[in-house]
């Protein structure tokens, strides 16, 4: 029989190392060999499950341990505490638990447990997988976006190197054809002065030869000679003078030569680099989120057919029995109330963030465009009346015209004016006391609200999810009551 590396548990509470050969199902105790073949001749032991690790392993019995209280190590687990998500023996439920208000026997609530919890819970689980496997994905991907910015930002360091050299290049070219014209511009002024001046100790040359060789000649012949000769020194004198006031020293120096200095002394000649992180919200599954009740805005009187936010902190909705919109703040203060010209029933936002359109269904069927102010003392003031031929019930906004139902069960799309635009006929519904959630094709998701979980939700009329201070919540009238509702993932 192999062995592991477990210690028996009954040689262990003896103070004693026994390595484990076997396992007890139902004590959840692994035995060594002696303590194996003992535990059946144990009255309270007998009937139990003894098998070999090799044997618990092959036959996955873990799942099927209920195992033991942790505070009373020789009590099975017993009941399951709801308040504190634990399981316990029934002396710590009596204890402990005796104030918690779910406390239930795990064999009855494992009875209730059946498939579709399980399905259940094996969708959750699968969709947090999901969650993980996406959130890795857009941590690569971020981590990828943030790779091809470091490249963009090499590519352009070494562009600018190489727009700096090209430019320093196509400057250095220039620069030395101007400086190669400047010298032989300043090279052909020399060579004219020193051919002058060559010119002049040519002639001197030769006035000397003549001087030198005076021996023989009369003295009229060298008078006249000498008296030419001085002739052609004052001539080459004058022109030496006029030579030496057309000539100037000529220096080279290069001004400005420092202009890259600040280029090649800043540390950072390619700018300063910056790492910006912005936290992402992830966006919330309000397909799996669960809704919680943060607050309820009451009128003691009025029946609330349809709500609609207004700003961060505004809720505006339609009393029928009153003629009336009701303007409330979210913390349950009535701001402002305003008269209708008749019994409404439904409204919707107009392309105007702080304005209206209401169903007036009686005594006269119309649309009631209402402006609402909300500054410091706010308002709720009727700007245009338009006269329908049919009787409307719910209303939407769309881009300027509206889309209207009616008692008739068509679906009108009409201009600002009252014109029908286009007729749809659609299907009526019933009346219940529930709120269904819908995908984004209009596919079944949930149940989402029902009178069964909640007694307030009785006769729900007017719903709408809205986002209020960047927080998603969802607003239902019920009967006198405007419901505010928060999702769970937020």
């Amino acid at each position: 029989m192999e062995t592991s590396d477990k210690s028996c548990d009954i040689c262990h509470r003896m103070n004693s190392v026994e390595l484990a050969t076997s396992r007890c199902i139902d004590c959840c105790d692994d035995l060594c060999e002696n303590c194996a073949k003992a535990h059946p001749a144990n009255r309270l032991s007998m009937e139990h499950c003894v098998l070999s690790l090799n044997d618990v392993e092959k036959a996955d019995t873990g799942s099927q341990m209920v195992g033991f209280c942790e505070k009373h190590t020789d009590r099975k687990l017993e009941v399951y505490c709801f308040d504190h998500e634990q399981a316990c023996c029934l002396m710590c439920a009596t204890t402990e638990h005796r104030k918690c208000d779910e406390v239930e026997n795990v064999e009855e609530c494992a009875k209730q447990s059946g498939d579709v919890e399980v399905e259940k819970l094996k969708g959750l689980l699968e969709n947090l997988k999901q969650e993980c496997a996406d959130d890795t994905a857009v941590i690569f991907k971020n981590e990828e976006n943030f790779g091809v910015q470091v490249g963009d930002v090499h590519a352009h360091i070494r562009s600018i190197k190489e727009s700096v050299m090209r430019f320093l290049n196509e400057k250095e070219t220039e620069f030395i054809e101007q400086l190669t014209d400047m010298q032989n511009e300043k090279n052909t002024g020399f060579s004219v002065k020193v051919e002058m001046l060559n010119d002049f100790q040519a002639n001197i040359d030769l006035d000397v030869e003549k001087l030198k060789n005076y021996d023989g000649r009369n003295e009229v012949s060298l008078f006249l000679e000498m008296k030419q000769i001085e002739k052609n020194y004052k001539s080459l004198r004058e022109n030496l003078q006029t030579v030496r006031a057309g000539y100037k020293r000529v220096d080279m120096k290069l001004e400005d030569a420092n202009f890259l200095t600040h280029i090649l002394l800043e540390q950072n000649p390619f700018g300063k680099l910056m790492v910006e992180e912005t936290v992402e919200k992830s966006k919330p599954d309000l397909l799996n989120s669960e809704l919680v009740l943060t607050n309820v805005l009451a009128k003691s009187g009025c029946r609330m057919t349809d709500v609609e936010a207004i700003g961060d902190d505004q809720v505006l909705a339609v009393c029928d029995n009153h003629n009336r919109l009701h303007l409330f703040s979210t913390s349950g203060n009535l701001a402002a109330v305003g008269k209708l010209s008749g019994k409404p029933w439904a409204m919707t936002k107009t392309d105007q963030e702080t304005s209206v359109a209401v169903t007036i269904r009686s005594p006269q069927s119309s649309i009631e465009i209402v402006n609402v102010k909300v500054d410091k003392s706010p308002t709720v003031s009727t700007t245009k009346i338009i006269n329908l031929s049919f009787k409307p019930n719910g209303i939407v906004c769309d881009n300027g015209t509206l889309i209207i139902s009616s008692t008739d069960g068509l679906l009108r799309h009409i201009d600002t004016s009252g014109n029908i635009l286009n007729t749809v006929s659609v299907t009526k519904g019933c009346s219940t006391n529930n709120v269904l959630q819908l995908n984004s094709d209009g596919v079944f998701v949930r149940e989402i609200l029902c009178k069964d979980r909640d007694e307030a939700v009785t006769n729900p009329m007017g719903i709408r999810v809205a986002v209020m201070g960047s927080v998603p919540r969802l607003l239902l009238t019920c009967q006198n009551e405007i419901r505010v509702y928060n999702f769970d993932s937020y």
